[in-house]
């Protein structure tokens, strides 16, 4: 098997585990879900950074930092929202309404934007650096 091939199958098999199968598990986990906007964005979340990390492994890079900050982001901020989310039940004291998760998910999502954003800015902050420097 060439490398190409196992790249390829190591991404399939992250984005199923991480964007279908845990997902799923919560699902069939939970007796009574509430499928509000919190619980479909933090569901939106774990695809994305599903996404990144069957990327980052179809591209057969190692970047560690990279790959534990999409861990982080997939299992801590997309699948365990999912269930707190999913269940509409809490570790803190309080109720949520559906606009407080919503709102949540939305500083969510911008923040993963401005991390994109910073590391594409990087990236071409450099070259044009490295091209000007001569």
């Amino acid at each position: 098997m060439n490398n190409l091939t196992y790249r390829l199958k190591s991404a399939f098999i992250i984005v199923m585990i991480v964007s279908v199968f845990f997902p799923l598990m919560i699902v069939l986990d939970v007796d009574e879900p509430h499928w509000q906007a919190g619980s479909i964005g933090t569901l939106l979340i774990s695809f994305i950074a599903a996404f990144r990390l069957g990327y980052i492994a179809l591209k057969g890079e190692v970047v560690p930092l990279l790959m534990t900050f999409w861990i982080f982001v997939a299992f801590w901020m997309g699948l365990a929202g999912f269930a707190q989310t999913l269940k509409n039940d809490f570790f803190w004291w309080g109720q949520y309404s559906s606009v407080d998760q919503f709102m949540a998910v939305l500083v969510v999502f911008l923040a993963l934007l401005a991390y994109e954003f910073g590391r594409w800015f990087l990236v071409k902050q450099t070259l044009i650096f490295l091209l000007f420097k001569c």
